[in-house]
């Protein structure tokens, strides 16, 4: 199970660096000293790369630490540390993957980018820092895939991302999906059909990070879907104060007639 989210952070720390990264977050996750020296590698070699091809702006790049790291680092109050698999959609220049799998190396991460050069870049990461992360390069809807999770950051808006995961089985419990016949493009589908008693939310099968707007890419998505969803807004600190919100997902059923009124 994901550890507990009510974990004090140091909100009024500037975080400059791994070892302000790692003090600010050391109420709900531990950085070890390699960790730490594999983060700073990943932010060598993105500066480095970045030079040559535009995986960053050059003011994101210089808060790789206080938002790019910070925001990834705090989805592990959401997953478990066990050998969970999780992909991340879109992955770009790996957050927040690829952060994911440097500090949760039980868990099985998949980075899914379209884009060759950045592929390439992630692939590159992956092996200067000791990471068991997969690149895959090809189209999130290219083919349908089984996994426990799905991470998303500046990928699309929830509707689209819903639908580019169609005929994805997602979670452990009940990985049911079916194609959605009669909408404009085929839907996912990944409802839990059991009848349990145990009313626990247990593991989002979604973690969605989301800007300012996340309330009406919510509401929109539900004029099509049946969505079981949660929110939470991530933790603000000195260095940064417009970090994302996660849209956490749990089950989502496209619902034709709410499609075609």
């Amino acid at each position: 199970m994901p550890p507990d989210s009510s974990h004090n952070f140091s909100p009024d720390l500037a975080i400059v660096d791994a070892a302000t990264l790692t003090h600010a977050v050391s109420g709900f996750a531990e950085i070890s000293t390699e960790q730490s020296s594999r983060l700073c590698r990943y932010r060598d070699i993105l500066t480095e790369w970045n030079s040559r091809m535009n995986l960053v702006s050059s003011g994101d790049l210089r808060r790789f630490w206080s938002r790019h790291c910070y925001e990834s680092v705090q989805l592990l109050r959401f997953l478990p540390n066990s050998s969970y698999s999780l992909v991340d959609l879109g992955s770009g220049a790996g957050f927040p993957g690829l952060v994911i799998s440097i500090l949760r190396p039980r868990l099985s991460v998949t980075l899914i980018e379209s884009n060759q050069r950045k592929a390439s870049f992630l692939t590159h990461v992956s092996r200067e820092t000791c990471s068991s992360a997969t690149v895959i390069a090809e189209r999130i809807e290219a083919r349908a895939r089984a996994t426990d999770i799905v991470v998303a950051r500046a990928l699309a808006s929830i509707d689209k991302t819903l639908r580019l995961l169609a005929g994805w089985k997602i979670g452990r419990r009940a990985r049911k999906t079916c194609e959605i016949r009669g909408a404009s493009a085929s839907s996912t589908s990944v409802m839990d059909k059991s009848n349990k008693s145990d009313k626990s939310p247990g593991l989002p099968r979604a973690l969605l990070l989301k800007g300012s707007r996340w309330q009406a890419e919510l509401a929109e998505a539900r004029k099509h879907w049946r969505i079981r969803a949660g929110v939470e807004h991530l933790q603000e600190n000195f260095s940064d104060k417009t970090l994302n919100t996660v849209v956490k997902i749990w089950e989502w059923e496209w619902v034709a007639h709410r499609a075609n009124r």
